[in-house]
């Protein structure tokens, strides 16, 4: 399943997936145009709908220089920013099952439904790259 991507998400620098290659964003031009950069000297413009989001995995937060964590939950840190994978198994009112298997600032984790779901998680390479600018003022690195 593909997400579209909002213009309000990217920022220079995010990464995406674009013809099964990873590139980022090196300018952001208007009308949901950007210019993108495989690493390899191809610098090319597109529109936001060519580009794919990167689903963000343990692979990923090691490649961003998150370390892993002993504890009883999956949690990776990195300088202040701690992220827990949370599975959550429950039933809604008419007894149908559902869960939830995500990402969340650990801070904000809680096994409580209501206050978990009232949390946005982070599903994505680039919302965690922007997460990362907002709290802590610089570019998240990661290795290709």
């Amino acid at each position: 399943m593909s997400e579209q991507i909002k213009e309000t998400e990217i920022m220079k620098g995010n990464y995406f997936s674009y013809d099964n290659k990873i590139v980022f964003i090196a300018e952001i031009l208007k009308s949901k145009l950007v210019t993108i950069y495989d690493g390899s000297g191809l610098e090319k413009g597109t529109t936001l709908g060519c580009l794919r989001p990167i689903p963000l995995t343990e692979d990923i937060l090691l490649k961003c220089g998150f370390e892993k964590r002993n504890t009883d939950q999956i949690r990776y840190k990195r300088d202040t920013i701690e992220l827990t994978y949370v599975e959550f198994w429950d039933e809604d009112d008419d007894g149908n099952e559902i869960s939830f298997k995500e990402w969340k600032l650990s801070e904000l984790y809680h096994s409580d439904l209501f206050y978990y779901k009232s949390f946005p998680s982070i599903d994505y390479l680039h919302q965690l790259q922007n997460l990362f600018k907002s709290l802590t003022g610089t570019d998240l690195k990661v290795e290709v």
